[in-house]
């Protein structure tokens, strides 16, 4: 599908999952990834093993919630690299609750803090950096959550569905900057994120089938390398023979089309 070569990514929740799968596939393809993510330790032994690899990789620890922390991410990528091309806004937690009657309001404002002001401040901050380098693209993770909805967890859900919906909103200003927004609906994926649910959110999530993070990870590059991905929403679940299953949705229509052969990205997890 391309290469990276020359091109610099910032990856946000990089220290594990979704993330740093697709910080290494990214690095894979020739870019130097940038790692965010608020567990310290984890990012940097994500990144040690892109660099042990061969690739280039620099480790942040950093809260995305923080507009401080956002800004110092995208500082960090120009000053150790002189430019930004991709932004990855991948960073999200749960609620932590099994019920939405059983959760506070300190749970959801902390959900929607990480998960959308996450987005958001990526967002601001990246978008002026990107276009300076010459334009580029910005792949946001949300969630099947946002578009079916997630009874056991309605607070993350809502902060899916917000994604998507800014994510589109977005897309006709960043594209005036040059810069492709997007993003990405997965459904449940082999990670420390699912399996740290309770478990009714688990039995409701899964559904009996779980993509691994290296799926999620082809379609974010598919989408940071699309000329044409600019507003569209990305779906990712489990189809036929275990494969995975990429449709891209505009307008409420799904359009099958082809991510296979991206790259081949190691398992992180």
């Amino acid at each position: 599908m391309g290469s990276l070569d020359g091109k610099v990514a910032i990856i946000t929740g990089a220290g594990s999952g979704i993330g740093a799968a697709t910080a290494w596939l990214l690095a894979s393809m020739g870019a130097a990834v940038v790692m965010g993510d608020r567990d310290g330790p984890s990012v940097q032994r994500k990144a040690g093993a892109i660099v042990a690899g061969g690739g280039v990789a620099l480790p942040v620890k950093c809260d995305v919630a923080s507009a401080r922390d956002s800004k110092l991410l995208v500082e960090a990528a120009l000053d150790s690299y002189g430019r930004l091309d991709i932004l990855h806004n991948n960073a999200g937690i749960p609620t932590g609750s099994s019920s939405l009657l059983e959760s506070t309001l300190k749970q959801w404002d902390r959900v929607l803090a990480v998960n959308l002001r996450g987005v958001l401040l990526g967002c601001k901050y990246a978008i002026p950096a990107i276009a300076r380098s010459g334009g580029g693209a910005i792949v946001n993770t949300a969630s099947l959550a946002g578009l079916s909805g997630l009874s056991s967890d309605p607070a993350y859900a809502a902060s899916q569905g917000g994604i998507i919906a800014f994510t589109r909103s977005l897309a006709e200003l960043a594209a005036s900057h040059k810069v492709r927004a997007s993003c990405i609906c997965p459904g449940p994926v082999r990670t420390k994120f699912v399996r740290g649910l309770p478990p009714a959110v688990q039995d409701e999530a899964k559904g009996g089938k779980e993509l691994a993070p290296e799926d999620v990870a082809q379609g974010v590059a598919y989408l940071a390398l699309w000329e044409e991905s600019a507003g569209a929403v990305l779906t990712v679940e489990v189809g036929p023979a275990g494969r995975p299953l990429y449709q891209v949705v505009r307008d409420l229509e799904t359009h099958p089309v082809n991510v296979a052969g991206t790259a081949t990205a190691r398992a992180t997890d």
